[in-house]
C-alpha cells in the first residue's frame, strides 16, 4: 500500500480520516514525522525520520504542516503526494475554541512558543486571543501548499463529510491505492471511535462581527490570493 500523507490544517476532521484508513489496513505513524524543536513554528519534516518510515509504505500520516522550508522537497523526493485537508476559518475557530477546555496545549500548531493559560481567560478574551493567533496561520497554512510544487489533493470538510465514501475513495485513487470491495469504504466512514468534529458547518457565522472583520481584514494582506482565501477559507 502507498503512503497518504495528510497535510492537515487543525480542526479540519483529518483524525477522522486518518482513522478510517486504519481500519482499511494503514498504519498509524506513530513516530512524529516533524521535528519536535519546530512543533508550534514551522513544524518541518525530519528528514531523517522520513528516510525510515517514508520506503517502508503502508504507513498514514498526519501532520499539521506547512509547505515550507525542506518539507515539500523530501516529499517529492520519496514520491509522498500530500492530501490537504481543510475547512472554513470561522468554523475551525469555534471548534478550536470548544476544545481549549479539553487539552488547550495539544495540536495548537500554529500558536506561539509561549502559550497563556487559557483557562484563566474570559471566554471573551480567550476567543479573541485564538482567533489574532490562529486566523494568520491558516491563511499562510492553505497558500503555501497552494502555491507548493506538488502534486497535491485539497480535500474540504464539508465536500468530504457530505459523501464521506467518495471522498475516501478520491483520497485512495489520488495516491495509487486500490478501492476496497463495495460497502467497506461505507462501514469504516460510520466509525466515530476517533476524534471526529461534529459541528455543523456554518456555526462560525455566529461568531461576533468584529472577529469576522478580522478574518475579512486579514485575507486583505494576501493580496493576489484574497479572493481564493475568502472563497474557500472563508465561504458560507
Amino acid at each position: 500500500m502507498n503512503n497518504i500523507f495528510l497535510a492537515a490544517a487543525t480542526r479540519s476532521g483529518s483524525t477522522h480520516i486518518k482513522n478510517c484508513f486504519v481500519l482499511l489496513g494503514w498504519r498509524a505513524a506513530t513516530t512524529h514525522i516533524c521535528l519536535d524543536e519546530h512543533f508550534n513554528e514551522e513544524h518541518m519534516v525530519d528528514a531523517k525520520i522520513a528516510t525510515a518510515l517514508f520506503p517502508m509504505g503502508g504507513f498514514v500520516f498526519q501532520q499539521h504542516t506547512r509547505a515550507i522550508g525542506r518539507n515539500v522537497e523530501i516529499l517529492r523526493e520519496y514520491g509522498v503526494k500530500p492530501v490537504v485537508t481543510y475547512r472554513n476559518v470561522l468554523d475551525s475557530l469555534v471548534s478550536l475554541k470548544d476544545s481549549t477546555g479539553k487539552d488547550p496545549r495539544k495540536g495548537y500548531t500554529f500558536l506561539p512558543l509561549h502559550l497563556p493559560d487559557l483557562d484563566q481567560m474570559s471566554e471573551d478574551d480567550k476567543l479573541w486571543w485564538l482567533a489574532y493567533n490562529m486566523i494568520p496561520w491558516w491563511y499562510s497554512f492553505y497558500v503555501s501548499w497552494r502555491q507548493a510544487d506538488i502534486d497535491k489533493l485539497f480535500i474540504r470538510y464539508d465536500e468530504f463529510y457530505d459523501n464521506q465514501t467518495a471522498g475516501l475513495a478520491q483520497i485512495l485513487e489520488f495516491t495509487g491505492n486500490p478501492i476496497p470491495e463495495d460497502g467497506k469504504l461505507d462501514l469504516v466512514s460510520l466509525h466515530k471511535g476517533g476524534k471526529f468534529n461534529v459541528g455543523i458547518s456554518g456555526r462560525g457565522w455566529d461568531l461576533p462581527p468584529g472577529i469576522i472583520d478580522l478574518a475579512y481584514s486579514q485575507a486583505k494582506a494576501w493580496g493576489p490570493w484574497r479572493e481564493e482565501i475568502e472563497c474557500n477559507l472563508l465561504a458560507h
